[in-house]
């Protein structure tokens, strides 16, 4: 059978010619078939003609012959290629009949990854040999042929015009496709860097385990990475499987299977269990039996995941739907991918790219996905932050009622023990007390009272109210001091300043033999309030501020002022600045912005 060969119109050939050659094959199942042995006329003679430059091989461990007779060759044609177009070969051996030798001697080159340093083929993406210049129709020419992954060939001769036309478009078109993957490989880092979600990380890792897998499986790795190539390409069912697992770990956390479809994720975890066992198996150095079972894996992978991308998007799980698209294609392009290893289909730069060409596809929907989710997240963030304000907000409003309601038994008994007393006396003055103590207990009994913000005469109502009743019990024992300069704009939260008022009265004043005095102090400053309230009562330790400012409120401290440093915190972001020595008393200063803006 007569296989034809059209070199293309050129500036220096503006005619076609065609290269007529024959082809055959013969298997070689011992693999251990030399030379010598094929040209005996017993095996000679088996050899079979194929009417096409494709075997349709797939995987099996035997060695191929391939027999080619050049029959025509036009006169005005250049330099010839023979190419083999299978970049996972590992051993490729052209015998060439050396002309002129009348012992009928040939001329052996190799290419393939199983010689390592020893190859003599041009440095291209598949096994490509220069024929001599002065070869002649009507020899054969032998090919020795072998790979432990798919034994599909697409064999044929090219001049040179051809060679570097194939060249340039073959590199033109990688470089695209793989520059626009570690693109969006970089992109995802960076959103990685930015939210230290794992989803981005798996992918990243997926893009770029794709990339080197893609290298390897098209060949592009001989051109540029000159002995690592081989390493590469031998160990391309390794590196594919790894990016299986990748893959399964990213659609995982991608669609959230451990939450939402918990049996989907065992079955990932167990096939990435598999997965981890065939590599294992790989690196042992059954690369036959690896790279048959890892066929399977990677069918069951891609149903598993196309599976979950489909229950996400009918669970209307967010952006499943781009998970959806990108896989499918994917999945498109996997059945290509295995009808060609399994050698359903030739061996052709179509099937060879479908992969790489689907995964730029996926590459960007999946992008469009992580982009959309990283706007998703941002809005869960915001409604997140809104709702920690909420919770917030109503926190310290319950705390705000809850301290209003903390009205002392003791206090009230005495209160209305000195109002009876008095009553006896001065009726008016008694009168006045029951004033004040329905005052206070008004303010503390006033759960709409529960604004963030009140004035500070609304507080000064009750610290006055306050501060009388505990007057008429101790008479001149007590004196309470008012500096205050222009307080219009002071506004402060409920129950700020009344629990120092307090706290200095009962633990500083009342426990101090002859009474004392509190002072409270305003200082009206440009943009802020300076409130201070000293007493000159019996001071506290070391040790008792020490737990005032860790937070360790003591017993009996009524209020305390661990509960108002801890307003401030969440208000201003600021404390309480406390100073006191036993025996000289205490004063607490607190600075409040203009306005009761918070922090």
């Amino acid at each position: 059978m007569k296989i034809f060969s059209t070199i293309p119109d050129t500036e220096d050939n503006h005619k076609s010619a065609d290269i007529m050659y024959s082809l055959e094959y013969k298997e070689d199942k011992s693999g251990k078939l030399s030379l010598t042995d094929i040209e005996t006329p017993e095996i000679s003679g088996a050899f079979i003609p194929h009417d096409d430059t494709t075997l349709y091989i797939g995987q099996n461990r035997s060695t191929w012959w391939i027999r080619m007779k050049l029959e025509k060759i036009p006169s005005d044609a250049n330099q010839l290629y023979i190419f083999i177009n299978n970049p996972t070969v590992e051993t490729a051996v052209l015998y060439i009949p050396v002309e002129g030798d009348t012992d009928g001697r040939y001329e052996d080159l190799h290419s393939g990854w199983g010689f390592h340093g020893k190859k003599q083929d041009i440095s291209y993406t598949y096994p490509v040999f220069m024929l001599p210049e002065d070869i002649l129709p009507g020899k054969y020419i032998y090919l020795q042929l072998h790979s432990p992954f798919t034994q599909n060939y697409n064999i044929g001769i090219m001049d040179e015009e051809q060679f570097k036309v194939n060249k340039q478009k073959n590199i033109l078109f990688v470089g695209t496709v793989f520059g626009l993957m570690l693109a969006i490989a970089l992109l995802n880092f960076l959103s990685f860097l930015s939210l230290r979600d794992s989803t981005y990380i798996f992918y990243v890792v997926y893009l770029v385990l794709m990339v080197f897998y893609q290298n390897a499986l098209l060949g592009i790795s001989r051109i540029y990475m000159g002995g690592f190539a081989d390493a590469l390409v031998s160990n391309v069912v390794t590196v594919g499987l790894f990016m299986l697992v990748s893959e399964l770990f990213f659609a995982m956390a991608f669609l959230k299977t451990n939450s939402n479809f918990p049996v989907l994720d065992r079955l990932a975890k167990a096939l990435i269990l598999f997965c981890y066992l065939d590599v294992i198996l790989m690196l042992l150095g059954y690369r036959y039996e690896a790279s048959v079972i890892s066929m399977p894996l990677s069918v069951l992978t891609a149903l598993l995941i196309l599976y979950m991308a489909i229950r996400a998007t009918s669970a209307g799980i967010g952006q499943a739907k781009y998970f959806l698209a990108g896989w499918s294609v994917m999945c498109f392009s996997l059945v290509i991918f295995t009808a060609r290893v399994w050698g359903i289909i030739p061996n052709t730069d179509w099937s060879l790219s479908i992969v790489m060409v689907s995964s730029a596809i996926e590459s960007v929907l999946l992008s469009i996905a992580l982009t959309a989710r990283i706007s998703s997240l941002r809005k869960e963030k915001e409604q997140t932050v809104l709702l920690f304000k909420s919770a917030e907000e109503a926190s310290i409003s319950s705390e705000t009622a809850f301290l209003q309601a903390q009205i002392k038994p003791h206090f009230l008994y005495n209160a209305l023990n000195v109002i009876a007393a008095i009553c006896r006396i001065d009726s008016i003055r008694a009168r006045d007390l029951v004033l004040d103590l329905s005052s206070y207990l008004h303010h503390s009994f006033d759960f709409r009272n529960i604004e963030r913000y009140i004035t500070f005469d609304e507080e000064m109502d009750f610290i006055q109210a306050y501060v009388r009743i505990e007057q008429a019990r101790f008479r001149d024992k007590l004196t309470v001091q008012y500096e205050l300069e222009d307080t219009e704009e002071l506004m402060l939260p409920p129950l700020i300043l009344e629990p120092l008022v307090e706290n200095a009265i009962r633990h500083g004043i009342r426990k101090r033999d002859g009474g004392g005095t509190v002072a409270i102090r305003v200082k009206n400053f440009l943009d802020s309030f300076m409130i201070e309230v000293e007493d000159d009562g019996v001071g506290m330790s070391s040790e008792q501020l020490e737990k005032i400012k860790t937070e360790s409120q003591n017993a009996g401290s009524g209020v305390g002022l661990v509960n108002i440093q801890r307003r401030l915190w969440r208000l201003y972001g600021g404390q309480l600045d406390i100073q006191s020595h036993p025996g000289e008393g205490t004063k607490i200063i607190l600075e409040l912005p203009k306005g009761g803006k918070s922090k």
